[in-house]
């Protein structure tokens, strides 16, 4: 029974992992989850990893050790994803399917009854732990020194004191030649905002100073803000959104 759980699983990841590489191109809230890893998708290299696990299990035991390390593996790279996917409050199916499948093939080896009490089964959830409280420590300490460039950044942007458009708001975009997230951003994000908001967004590129992250965006009009290095699209949009409310409510006053 745990075999057949194991290949069950196994299979729904691979499907996940298909059904992100394959529509990312037209799933918003798969671009959004790719940008949290640095705007590339997992999808593919999900899609080889199965496809070598599938392999594996096919021509060797699929629960020998090697690939029960390599289920754990899966599994908790796809727990650490699903952290930050629920961090950044983004739904990706893609991801969810592909992580249910991971999870489900390595509760199938834990439950197998040889694997219980086994040397190798203890420090898997330990390491697992580990991991997960690193990655969550390195993204807090990253979260604190962007906000600290962004803030000087805003800062520095009000203190030129431009003339605002009325009733536009105003997107200042550092971007860096050469630079793979800005054209991530270019390519996935921007037509997005452009078609969200229209005439009433006005776009100002920038070259980014040495330091600064990119792509790094400051709005203004309404509520200034920032969003600094490739973070999801849905984060820059409802700040924008809410920039456009704020200023149709003071039209109105």
């Amino acid at each position: 029974m745990p075999v057949r759980f194991w290949w069950t699983g196994i299979l729904l990841a691979l499907a996940g992992s298909i059904w992100s590489a394959l529509g990312q191109a037209s799933c918003d809230a798969c671009k959004d989850a790719a940008s949290l890893i640095g705007g590339h998708g997992l999808g593919w290299a999900g899609v080889a990893y199965y496809g070598a696990l599938i392999a594996w299990g096919y021509f060797r035991q699929p629960m020998e050790r090697v690939g029960i390390w390599a289920t754990f593996a899966a599994a908790g790279a796809h727990i650490i994803l699903v952290t930050l996917l629920f961090k950044a409050k983004l739904l990706c199916l893609p991801c969810a399917t592909a992580a249910t499948g991971a999870l489900l093939a390595a509760s199938a080896c834990v439950f197998r009854r040889e694997f219980r009490g086994a040397p190798e089964a203890w420090p898997l959830p330990v390491l697992a732990l580990v991991v997960l409280s690193l990655v969550l420590s390195m993204q807090a300490a990253r979260s604190r020194e962007y906000a600290r460039i962004g803030n000087r950044l805003l800062t520095a942007v009000l203190a030129e004191h431009q003339p605002q458009a009325p009733g536009r708001v105003r997107l200042v975009l550092y971007e860096r030649a050469g630079c793979r997230h800005c054209a991530d951003f270019e390519r996935t994000c921007l037509p997005r905002l452009k078609a969200a908001f229209g005439g009433t967004l006005l776009v100002e590129k920038r070259a980014a100073p040495d330091g600064i992250p990119t792509p790094t965006a400051i709005v203004l009009g309404g509520h200034p803000a920032f969003v600094v290095g490739l973070q999801p699209c849905r984060i820059l949009r409802r700040l924008l959104g809410r920039a456009v409310g704020s200023l149709r409510g003071e039209a109105r006053r």
